[in-house]
């Protein structure tokens, strides 16, 4: 039960806002959202339930400490350059067929151990300049959404997710992976044939860059 409703649709708008938020200002940590509004939702339920909640989240602290590292990680090699690097070499190994297969190939890896919309942050910055800018982002899109199929660490909900199946149906981290392992490779092997497919008859067209189009919108040159 909850102690204020309007508590409850506060929590989910200022989820809203940050979220939106974020998209303007990428330098703002993708978890202030859920840890912000998560922490107005539990302030709106009662109090033997704010207990609960507690107690639960202190029993998965290792969880939290797991995702916390892979985050940290992420961000120090962003922070370094490492990201960057890698994208400027992947966009330059060879045609636009075989560099948009390797970001479905490489963003699905990522996304596996780090959140989508950092990962998709990172690949926004790398392609938005490229030519073939369109090309990419759809295999971006598809990329990170297998990462988030064939791993319970790839975004919070996951996580909770995972924890639940693993109490319940007691599933280890080490077999969801066998289970799922197989069924990932099967998926990233037909969207490959897909890409390729859809890029052989000229799709998605090759679109103005954004940062020309709006130059010249503006009249700058």
């Amino acid at each position: 039960r909850t102690r204020s409703r309007r508590l409850i649709l506060a929590s989910g708008l200022v989820l809203l806002a940050l979220l939106i938020a974020h998209a303007f200002l990428p330098w703002m940590p993708t978890w202030a959202s859920t840890v912000i509004a998560g922490l107005i939702a539990i302030a709106a339920v009662q109090p033997k339930a704010r207990r609960y909640i507690l107690s639960q989240t202190w029993a998965n602290i290792e969880e939290a400490l797991f995702l916390v590292a892979i985050f940290v990680t992420i961000s120090e090699l962003n922070f370094a350059g490492a990201f960057e690097i890698l994208g400027k070499g992947l966009l330059h190994a060879g045609s636009p067929a075989v560099t948009g297969g390797g970001i479905l190939a490489g963003s699905a890896v990522f996304s596996a151990v780090a959140d989508n919309v950092a990962v998709m942050d990172v690949l926004t910055n790398l392609i938005v300049h490229h030519e073939e800018w369109s090309f990419f982002a759809l295999s971006a899109l598809v990329g990170t959404a297998l990462g988030g199929f064939v791993s319970p660490i790839a975004s919070v909900q996951a996580v909770i997710m995972a924890t639940v199946i693993r109490r319940v149906a007691r599933v280890s981290f080490g077999r969801w992976m066998r289970i799922t392992l197989p069924w990932f490779l099967i998926l990233l092997a037909a969207s490959l044939a897909i890409l390729f497919a859809y890029h052989a008859l000229g799709h998605p067209p090759v679109m103005p860059i954004p940062s020309q189009e709006m130059m010249t919108g503006s009249g700058l040159h």
